[in-house]
């Protein structure tokens, strides 16, 4: 796209260093979807759709690493390092991955997590079963994380990180 256009809805020539804010506010509205369906879960089952929604977030939630790095270079090293010193976005790296490629030759935690639901009937409410999907992960010694609960940790991290780096007030 010529610059004498403005550039693309991703790349504007008007906003130099700013760019990431696109991928943030998608962020940000993956997250509402998010929201809502954990909301919803307390009388229905996930759907595919549901699934699709959680991937979504997930993989623009990591691709923010890109975004900040090409848009702000000179952040490149402190955006690797807390990608790198996170656990929840090494979880998120493989998540990301994992949906996105068949097999993940450098996994940062586990390749092979997994995307369980675990009922318990005893406190569900209007004829469901109270339910909460999990990541499972880990080779030795399995650990799991409430996939809502993940989301969040990993949504917050990115935040705390760009309030701090870039000054992020009203992005959001």
């Amino acid at each position: 796209m010529p610059k004498w256009t403005g550039g693309s809805i991703h790349k504007s020539h008007f906003h130099p260093g700013r760019n990431w804010v696109f991928q943030w506010n998608r962020v940000v509205r993956w997250k509402e979807r998010l929201k809502t369906i954990s909301v919803d879960l307390k009388t229905r089952d996930l759907s595919q759709d549901d699934v699709d929604f959680m991937i979504a977030f997930f993989q623009t939630c990591y691709h923010m690493r890109d975004w900040l790095s090409a848009s702000i270079p000179d952040l490149k090293s402190e955006v690797d390092r807390l990608f790198q010193e996170s656990f929840e976005l090494q979880v998120l790296r493989d998540v990301c991955n994992g949906t996105k490629h068949c097999d993940i030759n450098r996994p940062s935690i586990d390749a092979d997590f997994s995307l369980v639901r675990e009922y318990d009937h005893l406190s569900g409410h209007e004829g469901f079963a109270a339910q909460r999907y999990w990541l499972l992960f880990g080779e030795h010694e399995i650990q799991k994380i409430d996939v809502f609960e993940f989301a969040e940790k990993c949504f917050v991290t990115i935040r705390d990180f760009l309030k701090i780096s870039v000054t992020l007030e009203n992005e959001e």
